[in-house]
């Protein structure tokens, strides 16, 4: 093994537009370690450092660097890694301003998220109101409008038969009769208008208050994009060595998936696996195209490992 230091670096960079991730891109750096016998024995991973600041346990990781030698194991039919305790080469989660940058990325973007859905049903509760609001504004409009029609007629009336000489008894009592009840129709109208009033007030105050709510939502995307909007390019992790001493180290990762892809990313090279062009790939220079729900190699990864390897055995 030749002495010195080199690095596999996987990169990736998030253009971020208006909050919004829209693609990865970056350069990764080419080459990769080569053994002497490639694939002649058998690596051995372990858990080195975890910074504290992960919320990640040792179980937890040493659970990934299982499934990440089970992946590559398969592929070539026989064990090209294990974890252990004490291994070849310890995987150490180094805490980067990159990490704590992107830490600081989430919690704005998962706040904005949060006043996002809770506005979306303040919106959705105020123009429900809204709604009913107008269909009783359209309803008292509509009685007010026949009491006044009704008020007319029977002030017309009223009229007409004070200019034929005046009422008699029973006309006295059929007009005492329509005025309470049109006396009644304004005591009722009278109330709804007062509701109706109270009604519109509690709507003023509620669109107010989610005028305001939408201006702190506003203010907090105009924080994210002065903070976070243009090309980031972040380390993900790099597979080092250095005479005998090989390590992992990993810099920045969001969530258990994305570290499983970075560490399967480095445990290729580990083999001596260099980039590869598709970018759906493990082993793909950047990252944003794999699958990180159910990560698999692709048909480039299998026929890279195989170059290094050799044909895979049967099981």
């Amino acid at each position: 093994m030749n002495s010195g230091i080199s690095k596999i670096i996987l990169f990736f960079s998030a253009l971020l537009i208006g909050g919004l991730y829209l693609l990865f891109s970056g350069n990764g750096v080419s080459g990769a370690f080569t053994p002497a016998t490639p694939c002649s024995e058998t690596l051995s991973l372990s858990v080195g450092d975890i910074d504290n600041r992960y919320a990640i346990s040792h179980d937890e990781l040493e659970e990934i660097l299982r499934d990440v030698a089970q992946l590559w194991s398969d592929a070539a039919g026989r064990d090209l890694f294990i974890v252990s305790e004490t291994a070849d080469i310890p995987v150490n989660l180094i805490y980067s301003e990159d990490q704590a940058r992107s830490s600081m990325e989430r919690q704005l973007n998962n706040r904005i998220e949060s006043m996002r859905v809770d506005l979306h049903v303040m919106e959705r509760e105020y123009n429900r109101a809204q709604v009913l609001y107008d269909e009783k504004l359209d309803e008292y409009n509509a009685d007010a409008h026949a009491l006044q029609t009704d008020l007319d007629v029977l002030n017309n009336w009223v009229r007409q038969i004070n200019e034929q000489g005046g009422f008699r008894d029973s006309q006295v009592r059929q007009l005492e009769e329509r005025q309470s009840s049109l006396n009644n129709r304004t005591r009722i109208l009278d109330r709804r208008r007062v509701l109706l009033s109270s009604e519109a007030d509690d709507l003023n105050r509620q669109l107010d208050y989610l005028n305001g709510r939408i201006a702190q939502k506003n203010s907090a995307i105009e924080e994210y994009n002065r903070s976070f909007s243009g090309t980031q390019r972040f380390t993900q992790g790099s597979y080092e060595w250095q005479g005998s001493q090989q390590k992992i180290n990993v810099f920045h990762f969001n969530g258990l998936r994305e570290l499983k892809l970075v560490l399967a990313h480095e445990a290729g090279h580990a083999l001596g696996i260099d980039h590869v062009e598709n970018p759906a790939s493990v082993m793909y220079h950047l990252m944003g195209n794999q699958d990180v729900i159910t990560i698999e190699l692709s048909a480039e990864d299998r026929q890279a490992l195989m170059d290094i390897c050799g044909p895979a055995e049967v099981l």
